[in-house]
């Protein structure tokens, strides 16, 4: 059986449109949000929306009902997207293979694509991108991010690419 996707770039086989489900890795203030919003999915999760809606800012780790209610939320409002034929992006830091496990499982129940952005954005820059911001994320959390991180294995989902290479592949291929 002849495939199209045989021989291309992982950033030429990256797709924003159709049934597919696209996760992003990376630590807080890598450029994850910026680009969910610009890359052109239908719809773009977050778990901190979802903070902001159930306890009113986005900045509190676990209100009442916990990161559970987070997670029930978020599961709810992609399955309601996949039944739409939606193509959805989730940005979170997604930085342990267990928190994008269930993700994965979910798409393919739904029959989705599957694709994983890694954002490998330098430290440095993650820290200087932070401290302006209103909603700073305290350094003690940006050093956990860094000492634990969990990067994405290419057998996780159906593409796996680096942000690094999706920009590049993209400036530079034509399709």
């Amino acid at each position: 059986m002849n495939n199209p996707e045989k021989g291309r770039t992982p950033a030429a086989q990256f797709k924003t449109s159709g049934r597919v489900l696209t996760l992003t890795v990376g630590p807080p203030a890598s450029g994850k949000s910026t680009f969910a919003k610009a890359a052109g999915f239908d719809m773009a999760v977050c778990l901190d929306d979802f903070r902001e809606a159930l306890w009113g800012d986005r900045r509190i780790q676990d209100g009442p009902g916990g990161t559970d209610a987070l997670l029930v939320l978020q599961d709810a409002v992609i399955s309601a997207a996949m039944q739409e034929n939606k193509s959805i992006i989730v940005h979170n830091t997604s930085i342990f293979r267990r928190y994008r496990a269930p993700l994965i499982k979910l798409a393919k129940k739904h029959g989705y694509r599957t694709q994983i952005v890694y954002f490998d954005t330098p430290a440095d820059t993650c820290r200087q991108r932070n401290r302006p911001r209103e909603d700073r994320v305290p350094e003690a959390v940006m050093d956990s991010f860094f000492a634990n991180r969990e990067p994405p294995a290419r057998d996780e989902a159906d593409l796996m690419v680096r942000f690094s290479e999706l920009i590049a592949g993209k400036s530079t291929d034509p399709s």
